[in-house]
């Protein structure tokens, strides 16, 4: 919750170009227009990814005891997932952006 929370103002473009928050790529620090664009949609991939994850968290209330090895397992690989692909669309989107 606390990661999704802090994307929002990335995505709403909120934040200024500064060296400690935010997507801080050499692209980035290009020009002030790259800085908003991709901040803007590196933040709405960690919020989906941030999204995934709390549901995946929330499932696991409802999950019935003998099941429970199989939600592990599963769950770990969702959020797994959940982290590695926006991260690794982000680096490939964002290089589009280099100077």
């Amino acid at each position: 919750a606390v990661t999704l929370l802090r994307t929002l103002p990335l995505v709403f473009r909120m934040v200024p170009m500064n060296r400690y928050y935010g997507f801080r790529t050499k692209a980035a620090f290009s020009s002030e227009a790259n800085w908003y664009e991709i901040n803007a949609r590196g933040g709405k991939m960690l919020a989906l990814g941030s999204v995934v994850i709390l549901v995946v968290g929330a499932v696991g209330f409802f999950v019935p005891e003998k099941y429970t090895l199989i939600y592990i397992g599963g769950g770990l690989i969702v959020v797994l997932a959940a982290i590695i692909i926006p991260l690794v669309s982000f680096i490939g989107w964002q290089r589009r952006f280099g100077p």
